[in-house]
């Protein structure tokens, strides 16, 4: 599986979803040379970094409505991916690691959580039922926390 990562883009509207889907056509219609066989390479999607402040990350913009997007669309997309919103927190990440747990759920795919979090706490887990905790992958970041988080 390949985590994809939006650094480096223009930090505008498109560029991360333009980024993505290029890479979702990519991998979804990758032909593997020594069988001639489609064999879709597996992605997961970075779609929530640096507290998703516009300035920070071109995934700013990608709504959730895209996701389920391109969850219906490849199947090479094995899920999302959140981290690095330790050093930025950003109020309501928490609502939206739920939402994307949802979401990734609903379609059999991948939400994987990767940050430093204080004390262990994995608030947005409260609001997700049981039935949803297989599709979810805790990640320990290793970059260095503030002394806050």
């Amino acid at each position: 599986m390949i985590e994809l990562y939006p650094d480096d883009l223009l930090k505008q509207d498109g560029s991360a979803a333009d980024f993505y889907e290029h890479f979702l056509e990519e991998a979804q219609n990758y032909v593997n040379p020594k069988t001639g066989e489609n064999e879709p390479i597996p992605l997961v999607l970075t779609v929530y970094t640096a507290g998703n402040q516009y300035y920070y990350t071109a995934a700013h913009w990608l709504k959730t409505a895209w996701i389920q997007e391109m969850y219906e669309q490849y199947s090479c997309l094995q899920g999302i991916f959140c981290t690095e919103n330790y050093w930025v927190w950003a109020s309501g990440i928490e609502n939206m690691a739920a939402e994307y747990l949802t979401i990734s759920a609903k379609y059999g795919g991948y939400f994987i959580w990767s940050e430093n979090i204080k004390d262990g706490n994995f608030g947005f887990i409260s609001n997700c039922p049981y039935r949803r905790w297989q599709n979810l992958g805790v990640r320990r970041t290793t970059r260095p926390a503030s002394p806050n988080f």
